[in-house]
Protein backbone atom coordinates (compact mmCIF):
# COMPACT_ATOMS: atom_id res chain seq x y z
CA UNK A 1 0.00 0.00 0.00
CA UNK A 2 2.69 2.41 1.44
CA UNK A 3 4.84 3.47 -1.77
CA UNK A 4 8.68 4.80 -0.90
CA UNK A 5 11.12 6.39 -3.81
CA UNK A 6 14.17 7.60 -2.59
CA UNK A 7 15.48 9.60 -5.66
CA UNK A 8 19.57 10.69 -5.96
CA UNK A 9 19.76 13.75 -8.13
CA UNK A 10 23.06 16.80 -8.66
CA UNK A 11 21.27 20.03 -7.64
CA UNK A 12 21.95 23.32 -9.64
CA UNK A 13 23.92 24.01 -6.67
CA UNK A 14 26.08 20.78 -6.48
CA UNK A 15 27.17 21.48 -10.00
CA UNK A 16 28.70 25.51 -9.31
CA UNK A 17 30.59 23.50 -6.25
CA UNK A 18 31.94 21.43 -8.17
CA UNK A 19 33.10 23.28 -10.72
CA UNK A 20 34.03 26.52 -9.02
CA UNK A 21 34.90 25.73 -5.06
CA UNK A 22 38.49 26.27 -4.76
CA UNK A 23 39.50 26.13 -8.12
CA UNK A 24 38.10 22.41 -8.06
CA UNK A 25 38.19 22.16 -11.64
CA UNK A 26 39.55 22.74 -14.98
CA UNK A 27 38.18 23.97 -17.98
CA UNK A 28 39.79 23.92 -21.52
CA UNK A 29 37.79 25.11 -24.70
CA UNK A 30 38.77 24.93 -28.32
CA UNK A 31 37.44 25.46 -31.44
CA UNK A 32 36.90 27.45 -34.66
CA UNK A 33 34.63 28.44 -36.84
CA UNK A 34 33.60 25.96 -39.75
CA UNK A 35 35.27 27.05 -42.58
CA UNK A 36 33.22 24.83 -44.75
CA UNK A 37 30.10 26.56 -43.64
CA UNK A 38 28.66 29.12 -46.40
CA UNK A 39 27.06 31.49 -44.39
CA UNK A 40 30.24 31.47 -41.69
CA UNK A 41 27.93 31.92 -39.19
CA UNK A 42 28.56 28.60 -37.69
CA UNK A 43 31.42 26.68 -35.90
CA UNK A 44 32.59 23.77 -33.49
CA UNK A 45 34.25 23.21 -30.23
CA UNK A 46 35.10 20.52 -27.49
CA UNK A 47 34.48 21.73 -24.30
CA UNK A 48 36.53 19.73 -21.80
CA UNK A 49 36.29 19.89 -17.87
CA UNK A 50 38.12 17.85 -15.41
CA UNK A 51 37.25 17.89 -11.86
CA UNK A 52 39.15 16.07 -8.80
CA UNK A 53 37.12 15.35 -6.16
CA UNK A 54 40.68 14.44 -3.97
CA UNK A 55 41.43 18.03 -4.56
CA UNK A 56 41.85 19.24 -0.55
CA UNK A 57 39.76 22.86 -1.26
CA UNK A 58 37.08 20.50 -2.83
CA UNK A 59 37.14 17.55 -0.40
CA UNK A 60 36.72 19.28 2.18
CA UNK A 61 33.66 20.78 1.52
CA UNK A 62 31.88 17.35 0.27
CA UNK A 63 29.78 15.67 2.32
CA UNK A 64 30.70 12.35 0.54
CA UNK A 65 33.74 10.90 0.87
CA UNK A 66 36.10 12.09 -2.29
CA UNK A 67 36.61 8.93 -3.35
CA UNK A 68 36.40 6.43 -6.41
CA UNK A 69 32.99 5.59 -5.35
CA UNK A 70 32.09 8.79 -5.38
CA UNK A 71 33.09 9.79 -8.46
CA UNK A 72 31.82 6.96 -9.87
CA UNK A 73 27.93 7.58 -8.70
CA UNK A 74 28.66 11.50 -9.61
CA UNK A 75 29.46 10.42 -12.48
CA UNK A 76 26.34 8.15 -13.37
CA UNK A 77 24.48 11.17 -12.07
CA UNK A 78 25.42 13.61 -14.11
CA UNK A 79 25.20 11.52 -17.73
CA UNK A 80 22.17 12.84 -19.56
CA UNK A 81 22.03 15.91 -17.09
CA UNK A 82 20.65 18.78 -18.82
CA UNK A 83 21.83 21.02 -15.81
CA UNK A 84 25.32 20.07 -16.82
CA UNK A 85 24.70 20.96 -20.11
CA UNK A 86 23.39 23.98 -19.08
CA UNK A 87 26.10 24.94 -16.60
CA UNK A 88 28.63 23.50 -19.22
CA UNK A 89 27.31 26.21 -21.92
CA UNK A 90 27.95 28.75 -19.22
CA UNK A 91 31.43 27.94 -18.36
CA UNK A 92 32.02 27.74 -21.95
CA UNK A 93 29.99 30.98 -23.36
CA UNK A 94 33.08 33.50 -22.62
CA UNK A 95 35.87 31.35 -24.32
CA UNK A 96 34.03 30.75 -27.57
CA UNK A 97 33.21 34.36 -27.51
CA UNK A 98 36.71 34.79 -27.98
CA UNK A 99 37.19 32.08 -30.16
CA UNK A 100 34.70 33.02 -32.73
CA UNK A 101 34.89 36.89 -32.43
CA UNK A 102 31.79 37.31 -31.42
CA UNK A 103 29.34 38.89 -28.01
CA UNK A 104 28.59 36.26 -25.99
CA UNK A 105 24.90 36.49 -25.82
CA UNK A 106 24.74 36.25 -29.55
CA UNK A 107 26.30 32.84 -29.33
CA UNK A 108 23.79 29.97 -29.31
CA UNK A 109 25.09 26.28 -28.30
CA UNK A 110 24.11 23.15 -28.77
CA UNK A 111 26.28 20.78 -26.45
CA UNK A 112 26.61 16.92 -26.04
CA UNK A 113 28.92 16.25 -22.95
CA UNK A 114 30.21 12.59 -21.94
CA UNK A 115 31.53 11.61 -18.97
CA UNK A 116 34.01 9.38 -17.54
CA UNK A 117 35.98 8.71 -14.74
CA UNK A 118 39.83 7.86 -13.95
CA UNK A 119 39.87 7.31 -9.92
CA UNK A 120 38.74 10.17 -8.28
CA UNK A 121 38.38 12.16 -11.49
CA UNK A 122 35.39 13.32 -13.05
CA UNK A 123 36.52 13.78 -16.84
CA UNK A 124 33.68 15.69 -19.04
CA UNK A 125 34.18 16.00 -22.53
CA UNK A 126 31.47 17.90 -25.10
CA UNK A 127 31.02 18.54 -28.61
CA UNK A 128 29.66 21.65 -29.31
CA UNK A 129 27.79 23.76 -32.17
CA UNK A 130 27.96 27.02 -32.63
CA UNK A 131 25.87 29.37 -33.89
CA UNK A 132 26.64 33.25 -34.88
CA UNK A 133 24.26 35.81 -34.58
CA UNK A 134 21.20 34.45 -36.08
CA UNK A 135 20.98 32.04 -33.49
CA UNK A 136 18.41 32.97 -31.42
CA UNK A 137 16.06 32.55 -33.96
CA UNK A 138 17.24 28.79 -35.21
CA UNK A 139 14.74 26.69 -33.77
CA UNK A 140 16.90 24.49 -32.09
CA UNK A 141 14.33 22.18 -29.65
CA UNK A 142 15.95 20.04 -26.76
CA UNK A 143 19.35 21.96 -27.35
CA UNK A 144 20.50 24.83 -25.12
CA UNK A 145 20.60 28.31 -26.98
CA UNK A 146 21.53 31.79 -25.22
CA UNK A 147 22.03 31.42 -21.62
Amino acid sequence: MIRREIREFLSPRALEILFEAANGAELIVEGAPDSRSTAADQGYATVMVTVDLANPDLAAILREPPDIATANRVAELMRGSEALRERLCALARPRLAEIFGADADSLGIELSPAVRVAGTTILIDGDAVVWLGSARSRNLSNKVVGQ
